[in-house]
Parts: structure tokens; sequence; C-alpha cells
């Protein structure tokens, strides 16, 4: 089984940018868990959104303490990371860059996911496209953030 954090700020995405990897893993033929934490805090307060990924339909009830990687959306989180491996911004790649100039605004989950992608092989592209598209009903705004996916996914530094 592999374990996945994603560490941002309220309304940064991470939760979203959770259930879409576990959508895109399950649309691979894996089972994928995905799961927020999070207190009574506010918009700005830290967020964790986590994903377990494996082949077997069987997962621990419990909170994730050791994960293979932390997705981390800004350098102030980085202290709580808890993963072997870990991607950032704008270390791995630019994503508040990316994402205000494709989606409009520094909301940039899906360009992170497109640093995960590349950098862990974790599924193919394409997966995540479709979860992205199940993701958002307006069409617009997937397009926007598959259009930053790939950017994220082009332009990430290993």
């Amino acid at each position: 089984m592999q374990e996945i954090e994603i560490l941002g700020r309220g309304g940064q995405g991470a939760v979203t940018t959770a259930y879409i990897l576990a959508e895109a893993i399950f649309l691979e033929g894996k089972f994928s868990q995905a799961f927020p934490f999070f207190g009574v805090e506010r918009q700005g307060s830290p967020v964790f959104g986590y994903v377990r990924i494996s082949d077997k339909n069987s997962f621990p009830i419990q909170h994730v303490y050791k994960p293979e990687i932390s997705v981390v959306f800004e350098k102030s989180l980085i202290k709580l990371a808890k993963g072997k491996r870990l991607i950032s911004s704008p270390k791995t790649v630019d994503a508040q860059k990316i994402a205000i100039e494709t989606i409009g605004k520094p909301v940039f989950g899906t360009v992170l996911l497109g640093a995960l992608v590349k950098s862990t092989k974790v599924c193919k592209p394409k997966s995540v496209e479709k979860a992205i598209k199940k993701m958002f009903d307006c069409k617009e705004t997937a397009d926007k953030n598959i259009k930053a996916f790939r950017r994220g996914y082009d332009e990430t530094t290993n």
C-alpha cells in the first residue's frame, strides 16, 4: 500500500486534489481511498488531504502517519510534511504562476498533481484528466484545470 499526503491551506484545493488523484487511481483498476484532515479552523488554516493506493480493497481505518510522498502547496507548510519524498511549489514547479495563468486564480492543486504524476508515475496523465472532468461539472472549469495539470506535468523539474 502506498500513502500520499497533500498539504495546503483552506481554500487552496488540497482535499479536492486528493479526491482527483484517488479517482484517477480507481479509473486504472486499483483501489484508492481519499480523505481530509482538518480542524474547525477557517480558510487559510492548514488542511491535509490523504490518498491511499493498493491492489487490494482493504485499508486501515486510521490516520496516515508515514506517507511515502508529501505534496506541499506552499513553503510555510514544508515543516509539517512527513513524506520521504517531497513535491512542492516552487521547488518542483512554479504552481502559483501556472495556476494564475491557466485558471485565473492561485488554486494550484491540479498543477501540483501534474508534478506528482510526472515525478512518481503514480498513474497515467489521461486518468487524471478523466478524473478532473468527473470532479468539475462545469466544462470551462474542467478545461482550465486540465490545462493547469498538463502544464504542471510538462514544466516539472525532477
